[in-house]
């Protein structure tokens, strides 16, 4: 009797474990792949970072590649591959819930949201390399079935307000007496100095903190308006997908804490599954910095101050993040995580 079982059931035992080891490789290789992702996204941030702190030296970028290359025992093609995709894909995630091969293929595409559509379908239905390779060539995005794009925001990106660090105006505050108020230093939300400046101490003036040996010194800025409330930061807390709290550098040892609210975009609420992706990208994208950098232009009608946030990971200048940081207002438009809005 045991033997007719055997024979009668051995053809299904051995299909369902032909089965699973095929299932089991698969997702070896596709572990494999999402790792190869991480580790050489993560050679490419830091390769990045490097070269951007060291971008006045003349050829030096590829110069790095091609030590970097006879060190490693490896090739310069492949560090290259690397630098470009931690440049097309700067938040890890989206890259880490893809291969490295996937990756490789989407560097190809030049615009973002043609990318970020590919990415996220890959991701979404679980496309092979051919698949995608496939997509592509098909012209899926073309083709307008970008309506898989949650959230996808049409019209003109975010035009971003990076002014300048430490760069002041100087304010007559009003008083009940006849003789005017003494000229102060304006260091934003409703901070005061005041500071001595040679020769220049008229108010209205913009003035730029130089910092010495034994202080600091201000001196007449060619700045405008538009400059000013440009600050250091450090974030303390992720309200929500477009507010945060954070600990701003106003200069002069001055340090002021403030609840902002992203200029020109509204995420979903808490605690909503919308919500809560958004507050989850913004957090792993920040946790990644010691410092941000930030623009503010006036607070909401919940005192909220408005602002452009800038953010560049391996990066130690402030200057470099104000220049060449990854804008993250636009980047959860980008990420279909919030929508344009007019605050």
């Amino acid at each position: 009797m045991s033997a007719q079982l055997v024979k009668t059931d051995y053809p299904s035992l051995r299909q369902e474990v032909v089965r699973l080891l095929l299932s089991g490789r698969q997702r070896a290789q596709q572990a494999v792949e999402r790792e190869k992702a991480q580790t050489y996204w993560e050679i490419g941030r830091r390769l990045h970072a490097h070269v951007l702190a060291n971008r006045a030296r003349a050829d030096y970028g590829e110069q790095v590649v091609a030590q970097l290359a006879e060190d490693v025992k490896m090739s310069q093609r492949l560090i290259y591959q690397m630098l470009e995709v931690y440049r097309a894909f700067p938040i890890l995630h989206t890259c880490a819930k893809l291969g490295w091969s996937h990756c490789r293929v989407l560097t190809k595409i030049s615009t973002k949201s043609e990318r970020r559509f590919y990415a996220q379908e890959a991701a979404r239905s679980g496309w092979t390399v051919r698949e995608l390779e496939e997509r592509i060539k098909g012209d899926a995005f073309g083709r307008g079935e970008t309506e898989a794009i949650p959230g996808k925001v049409d019209g003109p990106p975010l035009v971003p307000k990076r002014g300048r660090l430490y760069t002041y105006r100087l304010l007559q505050r009003p008083t009940v007496h006849e003789r005017p108020g003494e000229v102060r230093l304006d260091l934003g939300f409703e901070v005061y100095l005041t500071q001595a400046l040679d020769g220049a101490s008229k108010p209205g003036a913009v003035v730029e903190s130089i910092r010495e040996e034994d202080g600091y010194r201000l001196r007449a800025s060619r700045a405008g308006a538009k400059n000013l409330y440009t600050y250091r930061a450090t974030v303390e807390g992720v309200i929500d997908g477009d507010t945060l709290r954070v600990e701003i550098d106003c200069g002069f040892q001055v340090w002021v804490r403030q609840k902002l609210r992203l200029r020109g975009i509204d995420a979903p609420e808490m605690p909503g599954a919308a919500g809560r992706r958004a507050k989850a990208f913004v957090e792993r994208a920040l946790s990644a910095v010691p410092f941000v950098v930030m623009t503010t232009t006036r607070p909401d009608k919940y005192d909220r101050y408005l602002s452009d946030l800038f953010y560049l990971p391996g990066a130690t200048d402030p200057q470099a993040v104000l220049q060449n940081g990854l804008f993250l207002n636009q980047q959860l438009l980008d990420e279909g995580l919030a929508v344009r809005f007019q605050t």
